[in-house]
């Protein structure tokens, strides 16, 4: 390239790279021949596909089996949990690993933390098995009978405001010696997100996990029962969505109960109960049965004048009386294929509006 008189380096440098650049556009611009072998790639993609679904499969499966086998008691979950923990947090530092496990086995062999690592590792495994086949609405069952065990872990409930009020109004200090004390470490444990969970990182199975209608924490009864159960329900229509409100209902109700608070007991009648009902009957008007929801929520209306939510209560019956939802039974398309019925989910035995006696009464 001819260059100027007096040009200097820099200037020629500078030249030489615009013309450069130019040349290499005018290259891009220009596509390439259509490949003659399309079909080879075509088939080198789908081995390549393959090849990589079966290494997911796989990896799934070995994770699965490993978490599983944790999942069958306390101790054995306990013993993954620290594998996974000395390999992630520890991985640098194994003599803080050996004084943090010998400084916390009382914690480690205490129910609460033994439990909520076994219920973390089973909930765990039951994301690792939601797959296309196994969607959502497929695994309603099984998160059922897990949220049925949570509900049950005495030792993972938080402690109610009676105890510290009852303490401080002893003139002598009780010393708990309860085997089911709730560890303020179990419960950061199961209520953090499986996401983060040190045997998911040690695993390296992350990518594995749900996107969606899932859950992300082991002990957020209410998230569950609403992303891994409510959402798909409702997408059907499905009318089994009712006996989940009887079934959260009626454990709340015996949490409210079980505290011997007055306090507790008297916010759970007043707001909690009534919230809860509404939304019941919200889900009941959804899926065709808006007489049955309209005698719910005036049943609120007459029975809890000074709530806050009266507004929303009234718009709501206003609603069901003036522009009623079409039931589903009229709109249903006809058709000769018949649809079996949806499987059964036992009925929780509770009472239409339950009060918890508050206590002394």
């Amino acid at each position: 390239m001819n260059l100027p008189p007096n040009t200097t380096p820099h200037a020629a440098f500078f030249l030489a790279t615009i013309v450069s650049l130019l040349w290499v556009t005018v290259t891009i611009a220009q596509d390439l021949p259509v490949p003659q072998n399309a079909i080879t790639i075509l088939k080198e993609l789908d081995k390549i596909d393959q090849g990589a679904k079966a290494n997911e499969n796989n990896r799934r499966s070995a994770a699965i089996s490993q978490i599983q086998v944790a999942a069958n008691s306390g101790s054995a979950a306990v013993d993954l949990y620290l594998r996974s923990l000395e390999s992630t947090k520890y991985l640098e530092s194994h003599q803080d690993y050996v004084d943090w496990s010998r400084k916390n086995q009382e914690l480690l062999h205490s129910l609460s933390f033994q439990n909520a690592v076994q219920l973390q590792m089973r909930y765990l495994a039951m994301a690792l098995q939601r797959d296309e086949k196994h969607d959502a609405f497929a695994q309603i069952p099984e998160c059922l009978a897990y949220l049925e065990t949570l509900a049950s872990q005495k030792s993972l409930r938080p402690a109610g405001a009676s105890s510290s009020s009852q303490i401080q109004n002893q003139k002598t200090p009780i010393k708990t010696i309860s085997t089911d004390k709730p560890r303020p470490e179990a419960l950061a444990l199961i209520n953090q997100p499986i996401d983060k969970s040190s045997v998911v990182q040690w695993l390296q199975i992350s990518d594995l996990l749900p996107d969606k209608d899932f859950a992300p924490s082991a002990g957020n009864y209410q998230s569950i029962m609403e992303k891994n159960i409510r959402g798909s329900l409702r997408a059907k229509n499905d009318p089994r969505i009712i006996q989940t409100w009887d079934m959260q209902i009626a454990m709340e109700t015996a949490t409210a109960t079980e505290s011997n608070s007055k306090q507790q007991a008297d916010a759970f009648n007043q707001t909690r109960l009534p919230d809860l009902l509404f939304h019941k009957a919200q889900d009941t008007s959804a899926i065709g049965q808006p007489n049955r929801a309209l005698g719910e929520v005036m049943v609120l209306v007459r029975n809890y004048p000074a709530n806050p939510s009266m507004q929303d209560w009234i718009t709501t019956a206003r609603g069901l009386l003036t522009n009623p939802p079409v039931p589903l039974t009229a709109v249903a398309p006809a058709t000769n294929t018949a649809t079996p019925p949806p499987t059964p989910v036992s009925p929780m035995p509770t009472p239409s509006t339950p009060i918890v006696p508050s206590p002394g009464h």
